[in-house]
């Protein structure tokens, strides 16, 4: 007759150690190897509000689904950052229609301000996530549209302390928490006339986002599979100065992605194209 305590040995014997992981609870972690779980994009029709006023991926482990390991893309992103970017050509893939000529050149005006904002990566359940943020209606610039947390630089101000200072403020983000990979092409944003720098940040856990009263009203937490779905990628139509004026732009968790912010997310997701 069989001893059942050395069948359980031998059941336990049958795991890998490579692919469990002990957390520091002692319970069990999922693997991390890309291979195990297929990729999957998750649907913005499974978000839903969170009472702290910014939307929330499921953490349902039957939804989300493996992804490149965090770490592994901060590896892509630091080389890739370090080396020629993708540029304008990237970005104007996303610019509107009657600007792409303005945006082309390259050029910023001697005058134009510099701002700084951070586009950050973090873990979200089993994916990785970017922070953007829906501007309060009662601002003066760009009330109700969607952008990175930034702003203008403050004398003194390297564009990444102006980056992590403007994120801190504006959603709650730790500076301490975030190492800075590295700075995308920057875009001259013609209605403010600021040239924006983009910053490229990661950091091990998600922050405790904090939206700043009157400035945002909420904050978007996009996944990386969203970002790179091209079926999310359309075109609209807007009526600037009696002008018909057509954009590109990203469907996110039900807003319209566009202008220069579209830009900045274009350029990114060619970083991410090859990986």
């Amino acid at each position: 007759m069989s001893d059942p305590n050395r069948q359980r040995q031998l059941q336990t014997d049958r795991v890998s150690p490579e692919r469990t992981a002990s957390a520091p609870n002692g319970q069990r972690q999922f693997p991390t190897d890309k291979r195990q779980f297929p990729t999957d994009n998750v649907s913005s029709q499974r978000i839903a509000s969170a009472p702290n006023g910014h939307r929330q991926f499921p953490t349902d482990p039957c939804i989300l689904k493996a992804v490149v390991p965090l770490r592994e893309i901060e590896h892509v992103l630091r080389a890739r950052l370090a080396g020629t970017l993708p540029g304008i050509e990237a970005q104007i893939r996303f610019a509107p229609d009657l600007l792409q000529k303005a945006w082309r050149t390259g050029q910023f005006p001697v005058a134009s301000r510099p701002a700084a904002a951070l586009l950050l990566l973090y873990p979200h359940g089993r994916t990785a996530a970017v922070a953007l943020t829906v501007r309060a209606s009662s601002l003066a610039r760009h009330p109700g549209q969607i952008s990175l947390p930034g702003g203008a630089t403050d004398p003194g101000e390297t564009i990444a302390q102006a980056a992590l200072r403007e994120a801190s403020e504006e959603i709650g983000v730790d500076p301490e928490s975030v190492r800075v990979l590295g700075e995308l092409t920057p875009v001259h944003v013609i209605v403010s006339g600021f040239t924006l720098h983009p910053v490229v940040g990661i950091t091990d856990r998600r922050p405790a986002f904090q939206p700043a009263p009157g400035e945002v009203e909420e904050i978007l937490e996009v996944s990386l599979e969203d970002l790179r779905d091209a079926s999310r990628i359309r075109q609209g139509t807007r009526i600037r100065e009696g002008v018909a004026v057509e954009y590109p732009y990203f469907d996110l968790l039900g807003h319209q992605v566009w202008g220069a912010t579209a830009m900045v997310l274009g350029e990114f997701i060619c970083l991410l194209s090859d990986s």
